[in-house]
């Protein structure tokens, strides 16, 4: 067998392979096709530690059956788009879902400013040399291959959120191909190994959003999660030590109010759940708390904190002292 000599160099936490033989190869490389050339360089070893699902909070609250329809699909590798309105509980069950099943999680926050390096990989550089950084996508494939049972999620947050060739780029990965080539390599999942990709996307009413491009959506199954009604949100915030008729169900209706002016482009926010559940532990603070004044308090911190524009805080403070009968 032919003999292949290595060496490894410790980079920080990054360890990286070098193949002697490798290097010596690039050297004898025919210049004078550069169509042919291939440049490659050390790829950085994966860290497998670091995709160990992390438990998020408390149970994620069903309004029908949405998580368990998710963790269907995530155990059986599909590909699932979630729509819907921030603060829905979309990434905390994500990766609950994770947690209970050991399944390692790849996770990347989307962004206009979201390149194609942090999809597929980039060299880097450091006082040892060059090396390869892969990117979200080889990266998942290969933790999906190497994991003990065989399975992987990629978690892709807000990811209409992508410019459309952006978008484009996972295409290879989240179809029947399952691969990807980084740093003239082919990564590709193992037969019988499972990537479940997870994306979501916030409504496109959001401001700095992208549609989905038709190739993209074309490769996922989902569902819309809607945005609570005021039964749901009973239910699904902690509303303990808080009086019903005179603060949750003036609030509620609040709620609710803020969520048509948004609807009809009036407000740029919706209250979400998380926005809710900060009210009611503020509510619990101030209530304990020797400033007094709760409701106001509460109110100015987690609702008109939400809206920078004076105008559109004018028309919250207006619904305030209506719903409520308190200035804010």
């Amino acid at each position: 067998m032919e003999n292949r000599h290595t060496s490894m160099t410790n980079v920080g936490s990054v360890i990286i392979m070098t193949d002697h033989k490798f290097i010596e190869s690039l050297k004898d490389t025919n210049d004078t096709d550069s169509r042919k050339r291939v440049y490659r360089v050390p790829t950085a070893e994966i860290d497998f530690d670091n995709y160990t699902p992390v438990k998020w909070g408390v149970e994620y609250i069903q309004l029908d059956d949405e998580a368990d329809e998710l963790e269907q699909c995530m155990l059986n590798g599909m590909n699932y788009l979630i729509e819907g309105d921030k603060g829905l509980g979309k990434t905390q069950v994500v990766h609950n879902i994770a947690h209970k099943h050991s399944i390692p999680i790849i996770t990347l926050n989307c962004s206009d400013g979201t390149k194609i390096g942090d999809l597929i990989g980039r060299p880097q550089i450091n006082e040892f040399g060059s090396y390869f950084q892969l990117g979200v996508l080889p990266t998942a494939i290969e933790v999906a291959n190497k994991s003990h049972n065989k399975r992987a999620i990629l978690y892709l947050d807000e990811f209409n959120a992508l410019q459309h060739e952006i978008q484009k780029a996972t295409n290879s990965v989240t179809d029947g191909r399952r691969s990807i080539v980084a740093n003239g390599k082919t990564y590709r999942l193992d037969q019988g190994v499972k990537l479940s990709v997870i994306a979501t996307m916030n409504p496109s009413t959001y401001s700095g959003v992208n549609t989905l491009t038709e190739d993209s959506r074309s490769r996922f199954i989902g569902a819309v999660w809607e945005y609570p009604d005021s039964n749901s949100l009973k239910e699904i915030v902690d509303w303990r030590g808080i009086p019903t008729e005179t603060v949750i169900d003036p609030m509620l209706q609040l709620v609710q109010n803020i969520h048509n002016l948004r609807i009809n482009a009036d407000v740029d926010y919706s209250l979400s759940p998380r926005d809710i559940a900060q009210f009611a532990d503020c509510y619990r603070m101030w209530t304990d708390s020797t400033l007094g004044k709760p409701l106001v308090r509460s109110l100015r911190n987690t609702v008109l904190s939400k809206f920078s524009d004076l105008a559109q805080r004018e028309l919250i403070k207006k619904q305030i002292q209506e719903i409520f009968g308190v200035p804010a």
